[in-house]
Order: structure tokens, then C-alpha cells, then sequence
């Protein structure tokens, strides 16, 4: 149960950079595009409070014996989890710390929306930028919070506070390709083609990617008819959220670096190392088929000429 409860939390993650880039490619814009970003922020912003929650619970769940910063890793609070903690009391420290992840978030974009508005040299804007981002992220793991929602909460009231604030945004654009290339290559290391040789992984991993698309379509299209919006939006926003990448690998990223991984017997670090597997590969099968079928259904969504 602890594992599968991980591997749920981690299936809601989706792209976002893989959909920006479909619709800056397609120079899309109109009500899809606009219900298509907000769901894709809410829905990484939600699987990271869904991870920190799920991992601290699970954590506890995992065994008795974990090293009680274990459940820090993420949300910080389930220090408890290796001394019996209930579930109860993990899940309220969990979201104790979220909510301060995100108060960290918060306070760090409107430290660089104040400290850059007045600056017109980028050199200047991006130093400062980087600066506070550093020593959030720094804050973030010293106190054992979640660097990734505090950054998301931080870009969130950046983009939010001033049309203005864009410019950060562009300043930082060229260190976007290279710590994607590091981050995918650091999550290949993970991956290992003879556990995906094996027909168990190949059927777990196919049940997983199939579940996690019925999920994500029906879960949006389920949302689309209570919020009663256009059958085109209806029909196709659901197909837009089956990209899956970067905060996948980075909350997989996260369970192999906490110290649950020392803490545990073999056959449970075995079960984890195959896990990370499945998920790896369906990272591997979705960002080939996402990407084609998101383009398709934004333009579809959208009424454009393909």
C-alpha cells in the first residue's frame, strides 16, 4: 500500500515545459489554452502537496525502523514516522509543513518582485534573482521543507504580482536546457533495462501508464462537465495532461536521495528500486506519445487548422 500510494501521488504530476512548448510552437491562444494552463499548474502544484503528504504517510507505513528524518526528506514533520507516529498526526505535520513551504514561497517572490522592479539591467535582475532563489532553496532544505513547491509558490507570485515580472522569467530562459539535460541524465542513472526486460515490470509498467491516462482524462473530463465548459474543452483538455517529466523525476529523484533508502531492509529497497523503474518508464513512454497527442487535442480544443 505505501508504495502504490507513492506511485499515485507521483502519476499526477504532468509536464508543464512539454505543453508550454506545444503552444509556442502552435502560437495558440484563446479560452483552451487559457483553462490548459491553469490546469497544469494546479495540477503540478497539487501532485507536490500530494507527495509531501503521501510520502510522510508512507514513510511511517514503510517500516518502523526508518531513521527518524527520514519523513523530512519532503514535508519535514514526519520526523515521527520511524517512533509509531499515527497516521493522523503524520498527515498534520505533513501539512504543517507544506503550508509553511508555501509562506517561504510566497515571502521569496515578493522579495525579488520588490528587490528587481526598479532595475533595468538584466545582469542585475538576474543576479538578484538567483540570489534569493538560492537562499530559499538553501532555507528550504535546512528547515525540511519542500524546495519544489517553495520555488513553484515563489514563481507563482512573481508571474502574478506584475505584467513587468516577465522579464525575470526571460532573463532565466537560457539555463532551462541544461538543467534538463542534467536532470534527465541524473534520473537515467536510475534506470535499469534489465529490470525492464523482465515481462513483470513490462506489465506493472503498462498497467500504470494505462491507469494513469484513465485517470488523468477522466479526472479532467469529470471536472469539465461539472464546470459544464465547451464539449471541444470537454473532449480534449483531458489529453493534454498525459506528458509526464520533470516534477515526475524529481520527486522520484527525491525518494532515492532521503535517507529512507539506508534505513530499510533489501526486500524493501528492492520493491522501491522497482518502482522507480515503473515510473521511470512511464516517464520514458509518455513524453513519446504525450507530446504527438497534446498537439492533436490543442488543436482540436482550440478549432485551429492543423
Amino acid at each position: 500500500l505505501p508504495y502504490a500510494l507513492l506511485m499515485g501521488a507521483i502519476a499526477s504530476a504532468t509536464a508543464p515545459a512539454a505543453t508550454v512548448a506545444i503552444v509556442q510552437s502552435l502560437r495558440a491562444q484563446g479560452k483552451f489554452i487559457d483553462y490548459l494552463y491553469g490546469v497544469v499548474a494546479l495540477d503540478d502544484a497539487g501532485a507536490v502537496i500530494l507527495f509531501g503528504i503521501t510520502f510522510a504517510v508512507a514513510s511511517g507505513m514503510i517500516g518502523g525502523g526508518v531513521d527518524p528524518v527520514v519523513a523530512e526528506t519532503v514535508v519535514g514533520a514526519g520526523a515521527e514516522a520511524g517512533h509509531g507516529a499515527n497516521g493522523a498526526s503524520l498527515v498534520l505535520h505533513a501539512v504543517a509543513e507544506v503550508g509553511l513551504s508555501l509562506v517561504v514561497g510566497i515571502v521569496s517572490g515578493l522579495l525579488i518582485h520588490f528587490a528587481s522592479r526598479k532595475k533595468s539591467n538584466a545582469n542585475e535582475v538576474l543576479i538578484v534573482s538567483l540570489g534569493i532563489l538560492f537562499v530559499t532553496t538553501a532555507i528550504a532544505i535546512v528547515f525540511k521543507l519542500s524546495p519544489l513547491l517553495t520555488n513553484m509558490a515563489a514563481g507563482a507570485v512573481i508571474i502574478n504580482l506584475s505584467p513587468q515580472n516577465h522579464r525575470i522569467f526571460r532573463f532565466l530562459e537560457p539555463f532551462t536546457p541544461p538543467i534538463y539535460a542534467l536532470f534527465f541524465v541524473i534520473a537515467g542513472t536510475e534506470l535499469r533495462p534489465a529490470i525492464l526486460a523482465q515481462t513483470e515490470i513490462l506489465l506493472l509498467g503498462g498497467v500504470y501508464i494505462i491507469a494513469r491516462a484513465i485517470g488523468k482524462y477522466g479526472g479532467v473530463y469529470l471536472g469539465a462537465t461539472i464546470s459544464k465548459v465547451e464539449p471541444e474543452i470537454k473532449n480534449n483538455l483531458g489529453i493534454c495532461m498525459l506528458p509526464q517529466a520533470g516534477v515526475a523525476i524529481g520527486l522520484v529523484l527525491l525518494i532515492q536521495a532521503s535517507p529512507l533508502m539506508s534505513g530499510l531492509a533489501p526486500e524493501a529497497v528492492r520493491i522501491i528500486d522497482t518502482m522507480v523503474n515503473i515510473i521511470l518508464f512511464s516517464v520514458f513512454v509518455n513524453e513519446i506519445i504525450g507530446p504527438p497527442l497534446s498537439k492533436l487535442a490543442i488543436i482540436r480544443g482550440n478549432k485551429m487548422e492543423a
